[in-house]
This record gives structure tokens, sequence and C-alpha cells, in this order.
């Protein structure tokens, strides 16, 4: 029952953010790069593609939206460290975020499949996010597992 409410959330929160498009140009936004599927298991290593070394296999993407920005950056606020005893050896990087503030920082936010790294600092993934990020950066990963 619990894990059923949690899906209409999620799908609800995804319906909103999907129908409330808007215009509006701004200073906030999301910058994201990632290897491009096709490639993903034979190209060049991901953080050579991401620092733009094999433009070939990179794909870019901005959100830029106002409501799906300030979703991504809640749900960011909520995420917990992890402790460093757990942090698994094997990590795989998906995207890279570069979070543009309008005051004019940013913050590098790197998702990866076990957990995320926000500024240097690693943290617990958070289902929810994964999904929004994904959704619109326009990555597309069909073997994505289920407890990700």
């Amino acid at each position: 029952m619990n894990a059923k409410r949690i899906i209409i959330y999620m799908m609800a929160i995804l319906l909103l953010l999907g129908s409330c498009q808007q215009k509006k140009e701004t200073t906030e936004r999301i910058d994201i790069r990632y290897r491009n599927s096709r490639e993903s298991l034979y190209g060049p290593k991901w953080e050579e593609v991401v620092a733009g070394r094999h433009p070939e296999f990179l794909t870019e993407s901005s959100i830029k939206n106002e409501l799906v920005y300030d979703s991504i950056l809640q749900l960011i606020k909520k995420l917990e460290p992890m402790r460093k005893e757990i942090i698994p050896e094997d990590f795989y990087p998906y995207l890279h975020c570069v979070i543009h503030y309008a005051d004019s920082h940013t913050s590098v936010f790197i998702l990866g499949n076990e957990y995320c790294i926000l500024n240097g600092d690693t943290m617990n993934n958070n289902k929810l996010l994964t999904t929004i990020l994904f959704r619109y950066s326009g990555y597309n990963k069909p073997s994505l597992r289920p407890d990700m």
C-alpha cells in the first residue's frame, strides 16, 4: 500500500513538472553532460567524455524550467551524506551536472549508480531525484536497475 502511494506521488510530481513549461529566461539552470548511450560500453572513459575530449560521444542538455529546477534543488538539499565505511568502491557515473544559482555561484553534482557526489561529498541517491534528472536531461538508460 505504501509503495503504491509513493508511485502515485512520483507520477503526480512528474506530471505537474512536465505540464508547467515556462519560457522565462533565467541564469538559474542545470547544465548536464553525459556519454551518449550508443557508445556507453565501448567508447572512451566517462571522465574524458564529460571533459569534452571526445565530443562525438558527448550529449549536453540544460534544465531551465523554474519549477523543475526548484524541485531538483529541494531534492538535492535533502540528500544525506554516506558514511565512509559503507561507500561502495565501484562507481559508475551517469550524469555530470553543473548547477548555476542566481547569485552566479555553481555546484557540481555527479549522479552515479550507487551514490552521487555533490561538490566532492559522497551522498546517498534519491530515486525521485534520479527519475527527474533522467527525464529532463534526455538521458536514457534502458538497463537501469529497479533498485536505483
